[in-house]
């Protein structure tokens, strides 16, 4: 019998240590998990991004005609794999909700253009309500970006660097006309696990 208690005790100990227990944080929490890219670091270099972008003088005053921008891919030249369209979409968001841009969004013009040929061409629908082709505003500005990293490593700590840049160039002459750069450093030691 008190075997089988000890078996029955050692077998709870066991379920319990091991099992994992999920539980909701706050989106605004900072992740310290690792020094990986993450959460903390998309929202941190999106709202200083936006915000640095919003007190910039010349598009003050095109903030009557809302410019148009279009929005190329974030290229990720780091060793991970950094959701990079997520930094895009936090970063066209924000700038969207400011009511100072617009933007096309190329992201689904495939789909656009599917749409168009089967209101056009499938005679499945009534010409009256078809959307008319050839009426899609042209971006004034192209919006690019980039994200880089450096690792470092020793014996007793670990140093993650990443640069984030993003540019507005004026797609009729070709000119830069906003660039910018955020840092991120994270730093880790060695830990010593205690049981």
């Amino acid at each position: 019998m008190k075997r089988l208690l000890l078996t029955l005790v050692i077998f709870l100990m066991m379920i319990t240590g091991c099992s994992t227990k999920i539980n909701y944080v706050s989106s605004e929490s900072i992740d310290t998990i690792t020094l990986g890219f993450g959460h903390s670091d998309l929202k941190k270099i999106a709202n200083e991004m936006v915000a640095d972008l919003k007190l910039f003088s010349p598009f003050e005053r095109f903030a009557k005609e809302r410019p148009i921008l279009f929005v190329s891919k974030i290229k990720n030249k780091t060793s991970e794999h950094i959701d990079t369209r997520s930094i895009t979409d936090s970063i066209t968001s924000s700038l969207l909700r400011t009511g100072l841009f617009r933007f096309t969004d190329t992201s689904d013009q495939r789909d656009i253009i599917e749409q168009l040929d089967f209101q056009k061409n499938s005679g499945l629908v009534n010409q009256k309500s078809a959307v008319k082709q050839g009426n899609q505003t042209a971006a004034q500005y192209m919006m690019a970006g980039s994200i880089s990293s450096i690792r470092k490593r020793n014996n007793d700590t670990a140093s993650m660097y990443y640069k984030f840049t993003l540019r507005i160039v004026n797609i009729e002459t070709g000119l830069l006309e906003w660039s910018n750069e955020k840092e991120i450093r994270k730093v880790s030691g060695r830990g010593f696990v205690s049981f």
